[in-house]
Formats: C-alpha cells, structure tokens, sequence
C-alpha cells in the first residue's frame, strides 16, 4: 500500500463513522458473510421479516451496526417493493410522552415534508432542463424513489388535511393504507430510538420515555398502524421490564453479532477502503497491519462499538499520512487511542 493511495483514503474519509445513508449501505458487511452464516440469521431474516409485514427489533450496543443492517437490507433489491419511511425520533421533545397523537403527526408530517422536498428538487430540475434542451436526472423523492406520481399526488390530498387527535391517526392509516395499495411494504424505521430516550436536555430521567416507547407507543403501531415497522433496540434495554411486556408486539427479534476476531475487523476495513478509491483489488493488511488490526480489536472489545473503531482508524489514517508511512500501523493506532 502506497502512501499516496493512504492519502487518497483520508481525503474520501473512507473510515468515516457516519456516512449518509447510501453510503452505509454499500460499505455494510453482511453479517450473514461476516459470521458465516449459514441460516441467514440477520441480512436474510430481517428482509423476510419485512416482507411479511411484521415488526422486527434489531437488539445491539451503540455503533453495533443497527443502522448499517438496515439501510444495506432497505436499499436492496430483495426489498425493491419496500416502502420505508424513516420516522427521525431523536430531535423530538417530550410531547411524545403527553400526547397519544404525536406519534402519528410524525409519521404523517414526514411524508409531507418529503413530498414538499420532493417539489422543489422537480422544480430545479425543469429548470435545469429547459435551460439545457437535455434530459437531466433527478432525485425523486428526496431519497424516496417510490414518492412520485399519482401515490406522492393521492399522499399529498392526505397530508395536507391539518388535524387533531383522533382524526391524526385515522390520516396516519389512510397514508399507510394508499402506499399499501400502490403495491408497495409500507414500512415504519425508527433507528434512532436511543438519540431520543437518552437525549439530553428533555429531562434527566429517561425511564418514562422507555416506558412511554414499550407501551403506549408500540401498542398503538402494533394495533392501529398497518405497516411493517423496524426498530433500533438498545441492547441495554433488553432487560427493562416495559421491553418484555412489549416483546408480544415483536414479531421478530435479531440480536446483532459481536465480531468475534480482528479479521472479521479487517474485513470491515478492506471493504471500507474498496469502495472509497474504487479499488477491488486492496486486501486486508494493505491498509491496516496485522499488528494495527489486532490493537483496533483489542480497542474494540471495551464496548464492541465498531463505529468507534472507525473513528479511532481515521485518526490513525492521518497520523500514518502526517509520518509519510505506507500503512497504519500499531502506532499509528496506538496514538489515535490515547488521543481519544
């Protein structure tokens, strides 16, 4: 590996630890490969499990992959026919927990809000077009490909209706019901739960919003909204008592692995490094050494958080880059985990 193309992979911030959406799907290792997984117990269970249209909790630690699993298993062409809708949980206050309808607006107001954003990228892009004479491709949907056409002009006669109580989540199942119609998996992604339970700043004590999530808000998804819904699960939570009683709400419940040695680290590293200089042929050790993986997985066993080993590997990326060397190294890995 040469100290150029090390630089190459700093400057594409190849090991970065929250790339957008499409990007973490083409970077995700399946799990069924990593672990070699002959039953497909998580890529192929959790996609079935979508496809049937029921609720699947995805159980691991922070930076475990949940939201890597989930974007590679919804941007696949196995879930071409799914729906997903992303309901972004973590900016939301405490009136989730004093009002039954918030759940409900949300999901109704994100559609709006994609459709409104939708509008403006079809707008520039008539421009655009008119000013070139030429045929110009767009994002439609804003990241939702399957918003557009006469279900993103029936969804908007829906979401435009202001309403209260109730009346929220009868117009909450009409929109569910319309995507269902289309042909397509209507399917609710709540993959930020913990930003929300644990997010500071709307009361110390996040208990009551654990209970509200287990209770309250799942049995109204379970029993009022008809969808398929994929929720991100704290692996600390798994022992809360409102967890269990909501486990009868969960069809399917797949634990996330841990990675069992620095190959399955390095594996990571390499598919990371590939996509980011558009390069299949780098193997593992060229950009890491052994001796740098093994202290990355040595690093990673506190937590088992590989989002924070790719935040300590980037460092150490710019610190083998700043010294000239022709891999990261110990040291370099070393250094970037002292300097937290």
């Amino acid at each position: 590996m040469s100290a150029d193309l090390l630089r190459r992979l700093r400057e594409s911030k190849a090991f970065d630890p929250t790339p957008t959406p499409d990007r973490m799907s083409q970077v995700h290792v399946p799990f069924d490969s990593l672990t070699d997984s002959t039953g497909g117990e998580y890529e192929q269970r959790f996609v079935a499990a979508v496809l049937r249209r029921e609720r699947v909790a995805l159980i691991g630690a922070s930076g475990s992959g949940k939201s890597s699993i989930t974007e590679f298993v919804l941007n696949g062409q196995q879930a071409e026919n799914v729906a997903a809708l992303r309901i972004r949980l973590g900016m939301q206050t405490d009136s989730l927990i004093s009002d039954p309808a918030e759940f409900p607006r949300l999901l109704v107001n994100t559609i709006a809000r994609r459709l409104e954003e939708n509008k403006a990228v079809q707008k520039v892009a008539r421009e655009v077009r008119g000013a070139s004479r030429r045929p110009v491709k767009v994002s439609v949907g804003a990241g939702l490909p399957w918003l557009a056409g006469n279900l993103g002009i029936e969804l908007g006669s829906v979401v435009n209706e202001p309403l209260q109580g109730e009346e929220v989540l009868e117009q909450a199942v009409r929109v569910l019901e319309l995507i269902s119609h289309s042909g397509l998996v209507p399917t609710l992604v709540l993959d930020d739960t913990d930003q929300w339970i644990r997010r500071p700043g709307i009361g110390t004590d996040p208990e009551p919003r654990i209970a509200l999530f287990f209770g309250p808000t799942l049995r109204m998804i379970a029993e009022r909204l008809p969808a398929a819904c994929v929720i991100a699960v704290h692996d600390e939570y798994v022992s809360n008592p409102h967890y269990e009683q909501a486990r009868e709400f969960l069809h399917t419940r797949i634990t996330l692995p841990t990675l069992a040695d620095h190959r399955m680290l390095g594996r990571i590293v390499t598919k990371r490094a590939r996509n980011a200089v558009g390069d299949p042929s780098i193997r593992r050790g060229e950009v890491v050494d052994e001796d740098g993986l093994r202290r990355l997985f040595d690093h990673y066993g506190a937590d088992r958080s590989v989002r924070r080993e790719l935040s300590v590997l980037q460092d150490a990326l710019a610190r083998a880059c700043d010294g000239g060397a022709d891999v990261v190294g110990a040291e370099h890995v070393v250094s970037a985990i002292a300097a937290g």
